[in-house]
Order: structure tokens, then C-alpha cells, then sequence
């Protein structure tokens, strides 16, 4: 029974079944956004090709029009936003479940809201998706860099109020939560596929890959950042008595690495809306 201690081989299943779903959940969410600003492109008759690391719309920077620079490129993120309250709603009423979906889910949030507040903050500094919708709007600069320091303090306090959650989805692997396997829990679920997801994320989109990208990169590590400050602050939870099997969910990686395959060859090829 997982009650006190992980060792080195739960840990890394633990590990290899997070990052799974940290690169799915990654990949299903930034799609989806990135399909939402083609459509809104598409509306104004704008032709635009999807590809993996960015979105190519083909037409002039004299045809843009302020409508459809607002809708076109705030669709993803505010789309992003209703995907996150969506799997929060879903998730509140799943996060006692023993089913290692919920990691999915999990991830999910946590990827939804970075797109939403990395566009914010990373988006208004370097005058990308939101920054741009900004622009267009003539806010002046001190009142983007208010809305920089406002989506910095909204990512950290995020990743804050989110933090138990995340510690609770222990109830997974462990029956209790407690000084005896915290630290490796918080290795296997959260630092471990931060670190190899975010690699990984990187180097998929190479050789192209913007400094908005890595910018919203950053910005999931600080909004993960209070999950890794409070996790030992946390009381002792203790789970249900049934006997906890750690072991990898294969059917859920080998899903992850196909969708990260079709999703490279199709979107490195390019997904055209006209």
C-alpha cells in the first residue's frame, strides 16, 4: 500500500504519467485556440495558415482593420479563459475520482489560464495577441504596463489559490498526503513535467519558435511557481484505505505521442483556411 513512501521507480511513473498529460493537455488547448483565430480570420475574409509554432495570415498590414484585429486575435485567448472555467467547473466535481483523467484536466487549467494571462502579460510587452489588440485600441504605455503588472500578480495568484487542488490530486497514487512522500509527489506530478514539457514544447517548435512563446513558457513556470513554495505547508491528507498500484498509464502516453506526431507533420505542413 502507498501510504508513507514513493520510491525512485514510482516516482518516475508518476512523472512519465504527468508529462503525458501536461504535453496532451498543452497541445489539445493550443490548437484549439489557434483554430479559433483562424475561423475569426476566415469571417473577414482573411486567408491564414495554421502551423505548429505560429499563425501566418496572409494579407496586408493595410487591410487590417480594427475589428478584425480585436476579434482575430482575441479569440484564442478569450477562448482559452472559457476552456479553463469550463475544466475548473468539471474538475470541482471530479477531484475525489481514482481516475487518472483528472490529471488531464488538471493540466488542462493550468494551460488554459497561461494562455490567457501569458497573452496578457508576455502578449502586451512584446505587442502580440492581446498586446496587439491593445495597440489597436491606443492604450498608452502605462496603461499596458498596468495591465503587464495585473496579469503577473494574476498568474502568481493563480498558481496560489490553485495550489491545493493540485496537491489533492495525490489521492491518485498515495493514501495520505504527508512529510513522508510530499517532496517526491511534487517531483513526480508537478517540477519534472514542467521542466521535460516546457523542453519539450520548446524544442518541437524550433527553429522558429517566437519570444512569445517562450515568454508564455515563462509564465507557466511562475504560475506553477506557489504550487512548489506552499506544497509543505499543506496539512496531512489522508485518502481512502484501498490499495493504491502505481503504475504507467500506457494507453494515455502512447495517445500523447501519436496526437504529438500528426500534430507535427500536419501543422508543420500547414493548415489553410481561406
Amino acid at each position: 500500500m502507498k501510504g508513507s513512501k514513493l520510491n525512485n521507480k514510482d516516482l518516475w511513473t508518476i512523472a512519465l504519467n504527468s508529462t503525458s498529460f501536461f504535453l496532451l493537455s498543452y497541445l489539445i488547448i493550443y490548437i484549439l485556440t489557434q483554430l479559433a483565430a483562424c475561423i475569426a480570420a476566415s469571417n473577414f475574409e482573411i486567408p491564414s495558415i495554421l502551423y505548429f509554432n505560429s499563425v501566418y495570415y496572409n494579407i496586408i498590414a493595410a487591410d487590417w482593420t480594427p475589428d478584425s484585429v480585436k476579434i482575430v486575435f482575441s479569440s484564442g485567448p478569450l477562448l482559452a479563459l472559457f476552456i479553463g472555467l469550463i475544466l475548473l467547473i468539471i474538475y470541482s466535481k471530479i477531484f475525489q475520482n481514482n481516475n487518472l483523467a483528472k490529471i488531464l484536466v488538471l493540466w488542462g487549467i493550468f494551460h488554459a489560464f497561461n494562455i490567457f494571462f501569458g497573452s496578457l502579460l508576455v502578449g502586451t510587452l512584446l505587442g502580440k495577441s492581446l498586446g496587439h489588440v491593445l495597440s489597436w485600441m491606443y492604450f498608452k504605455d502605462t496603461a499596458k504596463m498596468t495591465i503587464s503588472i495585473i496579469a503577473l500578480f494574476g498568474t502568481f495568484g493563480f498558481g496560489l489559490i490553485t495550489a491545493k487542488p493540485f496537491i489533492f490530486s495525490s489521492n491518485l497514487y498515495l493514501n495520505n498526503y504527508t512529510e513522508h512522500n510530499r517532496r517526491k509527489f511534487i517531483l513526480g506530478q508537478l517540477v519534472i513535467p514542467l521542466i521535460i514539457g516546457s523542453l519539450f514544447i520548446y524544442l518541437l517548435k524550433l527553429p522558429n519558435i517566437s519570444y512569445y512563446e517562450i515568454g508564455t513558457i515563462i509564465t507557466m513556470i511562475i504560475m506553477m511557481l506557489p504550487i512548489h513554495l506552499k506544497y509543505k505547508s499543506f496539512q496531512d491528507y489522508y485518502f481512502d484505505e484501498d490499495e493504491k498500484k502505481i503504475k504507467i498509464a500506457k494507453v494515455w502516453v502512447i495517445v500523447t505521442i501519436i496526437v504529438i506526431l500528426l500534430s507535427r507533420v500536419i501543422l508543420g505542413i500547414g493548415l489553410r483556411f481561406n
